[in-house]
């Protein structure tokens, strides 16, 4: 006789992928009552809550970048003030770290907004998304921020 292997039951919210229906009280690997989509339930929070620390990083990454390339900025206009010329390549730097920052927070940022919004994402990841949302605000204000005082010091 073939061993029969046991079921998990979900006891806690568990949203469908696809519709966001709570699979509470279904097998972990269950076809959704909703929509009829296959869902391993497991491997889903295991990808989603993947998804959102990779999106941490790439947000923190973004603020180290924009950070890095102003104060790159700052210290390059005061060189160039006092006439070393040198710093030219440290403005160089700047540039490339405040440019790469903002076309990969322009990448990042709206993959965020859209896929943060699928109820899946919404039901199991409130404090990421809490932390996503903070350091959204927050390099959004840098990727501003940086080329606006620039602006400001250069008197261009």
């Amino acid at each position: 006789m073939p061993e029969v292997k046991p079921t998990t039951v979900l006891a806690t919210a568990a949203p469908c992928p696809k519709c966001g229906y709570d699979l509470r009280g279904h097998p972990d690997h269950v076809r959704c009552p909703e929509c009829g989509a296959d869902v391993h339930v497991s491997a889903a929070i295991e990808e989603a809550t993947r998804w959102l620390d990779l999106r941490l990083l790439d947000l923190w990454s973004i603020g180290v970048l924009q950070a890095t390339g102003g104060a790159a900025v700052f210290v390059t206009l005061i060189a160039i003030r006092q006439g070393h010329y040198v710093a030219l390549l440290l403005g160089l730097m700047a540039g490339l770290c405040v440019s790469t920052a903002t076309l990969w927070f322009l990448a990042v940022a709206p993959a965020i907004i859209l896929r943060s919004r699928r109820p899946f994402i919404r039901m199991l990841g409130l404090e990421h998304l809490g932390k996503l949302r903070r350091w959204l605000l927050m390099d959004t204000a840098l990727v501003v921020l940086v080329p606006l005082l620039f602006v400001i010091l250069t008197g261009t």
